[in-house]
């Protein structure tokens, strides 16, 4: 009992100092959690940010696509016109291409 008096000083500060020890890690752990979760809550914010980005990328691609499309068909659409066109043409060309030659034929 004359130890516990004479050092109750000593006493005291080892058993807060164990206690602010404990605390302290504690207190570590818990901010070691909370810096992860503010690394997840920052990567999420990342990915949803990446997403809504690649969302509005993939719509313009899409309307880029229906577009080129819209133009290819109308183009195709003018090739096939013009070349009839021009099997027409052929068709005249040959025609008085021949009518010609009887022409030169008989007038030579």
């Amino acid at each position: 009992m004359d130890f516990l008096q004479g050092n109750w000083d000593n006493l005291v500060l080892a058993i807060g100092g164990v206690g602010a020890y404990f605390g302290g890690r504690k207190l570590k752990r818990i901010e070691e959690k909370k810096a992860g979760s503010d690394a997840v809550m920052s990567m999420q914010k990342a990915y949803n940010e990446f997403v809504i980005d690649q969302k509005e990328r993939y719509n313009e691609l899409k309307e880029e696509l229906n577009y080129v499309r819209g133009e290819l068909k109308e183009v195709k659409e003018e090739s096939k016109s013009l070349r009839e066109e021009v099997r027409t043409w052929k068709t005249k060309y040959n025609s008085l291409k021949r009518e010609f030659e009887k022409c030169r034929k008989v007038h030579s």
